[in-house]
């Protein structure tokens, strides 16, 4: 999912480079610098967890998440569990980045 192959120029690399320098980096725009630095379009992140590996220890971290709610206010708790649980998934794979870049065409 390539973005225009327009390239940024180099004041705009310069200035992301200080920045991400900076106490706190990117900050809020993180994603939004990381996607113009892979060239990528925003895609859902309910795509993700399944294009990635299974964890070897996913069966734990899926554990440790849904525990973590035991005691959690009256609400959306299976909904903020699998938000978490997703959230987890991407964040805990095997080999995350090269998984995600060989989708890129």
């Amino acid at each position: 999912m390539a973005t225009d192959s327009r390239p940024y120029d180099a004041k705009f690399w310069e200035e992301a480079r200080i920045r991400s320098l900076e106490p706190g980096g990117f900050g809020k725009d993180r994603v939004e610098i990381w996607m113009k630095l892979l060239n990528v379009e925003a895609s859902s992140d309910e795509e993700i967890p399944d294009m990635l590996p299974e964890h070897a220890d996913e069966r734990q971290i899926r554990l440790d998440t849904d525990r973590s709610f035991v005691l959690y206010p009256d609400g959306d708790v299976q909904g903020h569990q699998e938000e978490l649980n997703a959230a987890a998934r991407v964040n805990f794979p095997q080999t995350p980045i090269l998984v995600l870049l060989s989708r890129l065409p």
